[in-house]
């Protein structure tokens, strides 16, 4: 046999012998339930660009999925596991409920079952992660983090607008806070066009110590109300 059959010969059964070791990696896998994924508002309005993280409790993997404009996906589960549903934020993770499926067997054809989850989403939230320099509007890049999560969000909900809403502490001066908290709000909003989210759905405002949510006489008080809040003013309607 010469050198030039023999390579051939092995180039021919390399992935013949790595599929026959794909068929039983299959084999060894457990069955998947398919599940159609229903995430509503509490009055059953379909919630779109809902992100759904299902993550096994014991070997962690995760599987996930986004609710499209009638408020569903669809997700297969390998059966034999315990999951913990959780409802993708910005910045956090809210749990939803634990459930398990039983292991399925293989020779068994098993019906889409449905999972519906009813919740209404916050309208306020602040970005706890989002850091300023000291008398600035310059931000540190500690915040980029949670600045990207917040664009992922935007791209998932295409249609909502929302509102920067940059607040302080009343240490200082009241018009120098009023200034610095919108120069705050107006630096996160040029942070999301600049990762492409469309200037329109933004709105920049600085609040300054007008709206304090915590004593500003204590140290702790004075960095709850230095903050960055996002706040969901509308819904468009997608083109």
């Amino acid at each position: 046999m010469n050198f030039q059959k023999l390579v051939t010969i092995l180039f021919v059964s390399v992935p013949l012998f790595l599929s026959a070791q794909e068929e039983e990696k299959k084999e060894q896998e457990p069955k998947k339930m398919m599940m159609e994924v229903i995430v509503t508002d509490y009055e059953k309005n379909p919630k779109q660009g809902e992100k759904i993280i299902f993550t096994d409790t014991v070997s962690k993997q995760q599987y996930s999925g986004i609710t499209n404009e009638q408020g569903k996906f669809t997700i297969g589960l390998p059966g034999g596991s315990t999951y913990l549903a959780k409802i993708k934020g910005v910045g956090s993770e809210k749990s939803y409920q634990v459930f398990s499926i039983p292991k399925l067997q293989k020779n068994r054809n098993y019906g889409k079952s449905q999972f519906i989850i009813q919740y209404e989403p916050p309208k306020v939230f602040t970005l706890d992660e989002v850091y300023f320099d000291v008398n600035k509007a310059s931000l540190r890049s500690q915040s980029f983090a949670e600045l990207n999560e917040l664009v992922s969000f935007m791209n998932r909900k295409k249609n909502v607008r929302i509102e920067i809403a940059g607040h302080t502490d009343s240490t200082g001066e009241e018009e120098d806070n009023m200034k610095l908290s919108q120069r705050r709000a107006d630096r996160v909003k040029q942070y999301l066009v600049k990762k492409g989210i469309d200037a329109n759905r933004i709105e920049a405002k600085g609040y300054g110590e007008s709206q304090p949510v915590a004593d500003n006489r204590t140290k702790q008080g004075r960095q709850k109300n230095r903050r960055t809040e996002v706040r969901i003013i509308g819904k468009d309607e997608i083109k």
